[in-house]
């Protein structure tokens, strides 16, 4: 009769410590060069990374990273996090019924969207204050598509945000409407925080993001969610650290273009 004991008790440690260390270690899936939000290099992690050692710190867990390019979002997710590679994803859109019911969310845990970069001592309150300026954007991005709208704004289209700030700075534009997060983030360790840095809201312009795991993983999600919602203040910091544009958005109208 003992030796079926021992084995029974056995058997039911094993099961135990199965079940509760199944997220023992949080495996992340990210870009490893997407600054400001991600990378793989250690000397600037990106804001999501920072975030998720901080969390995985809080939960006394450790971290894995597996690294792909995440500029096709939807096809890196089914490829990543549906086929297993990792548990979690890094910053996916909360609202809009991103992946269907295939993506369980977490909370909401940042805000991001376009911004409107320009010099310091240049006013912007309204859309007004764009008439007759030559503007910067990324081609086939919503502000492109906005300022097409106005016929007395002279658009310079461009690949990336990083070149717009870049031209920006050799004085070849007045101002800029691009990615907020990459606006900032250049505009802070490439030029020395030369520019302000206005966030505006309207739709596809600004949105909310959390972090995506599958669906059927809830218990992960809550608990997820649980350490987020505890974090308000060092994410703060660190979209800060980051030159992150800070404040509340500024909401534009126009003929209701800005929130249509």
């Amino acid at each position: 009769m003992r030796k079926p004991s021992i084995i029974f008790l056995m058997i039911l440690f094993c099961s135990f410590f199965f079940v509760n260390s199944a997220f023992a270690v949080l495996e992340f899936c990210a870009d490893p060069d997407n600054l400001p939000f991600t990378s793989s290099a250690k000397k600037q992690r990106g804001v999501y990374v920072e975030v998720a050692e901080k969390l995985a710190q809080n939960m006394n867990e450790e971290t894995e990273y597996y690294w792909y390019g995440m500029y096709f979002v939807k096809k890196a997710i089914r490829d990543t996090l549906f086929k297993g590679t990792c548990d979690i994803v890094l910053g996916v859109p909360f609202g809009g019924g991103f992946m269907g019911k295939s993506l369980g969310r977490t909370q909401p845990f940042l805000e991001v969207g376009f911004a409107v970069v320009l010099p310091k001592e240049m006013p912007f309150k309204a859309v007004k204050d764009f008439f007759g300026k030559k503007i910067g954007v990324v081609y086939a991005s919503p502000p492109a598509s906005i300022l097409a709208r106005i016929l007395s704004v002279e658009v310079l289209t461009y690949d990336t945000p990083e070149e717009v700030m870049a031209e920006l700075a050799a004085q070849k534009l007045e101002m800029a409407f691009i990615w907020g997060p990459s606006a900032g983030y250049y505009n802070k360790f490439k030029l020395n925080n030369a520019f302000q840095v206005l966030p505006v809201a309207g739709k596809t312009l600004n949105f909310k993001v959390a972090m995506g795991v599958r669906a059927r993983d809830q218990q992960l999600r809550l608990k997820l969610s649980r350490e987020l919602s505890k974090m308000k203040k060092e994410i703060k910091q660190f979209a800060e650290h980051y030159g992150f544009p800070t404040g509340e958005p500024l909401k534009l109208n126009a003929g209701g273009f800005f929130n249509e």
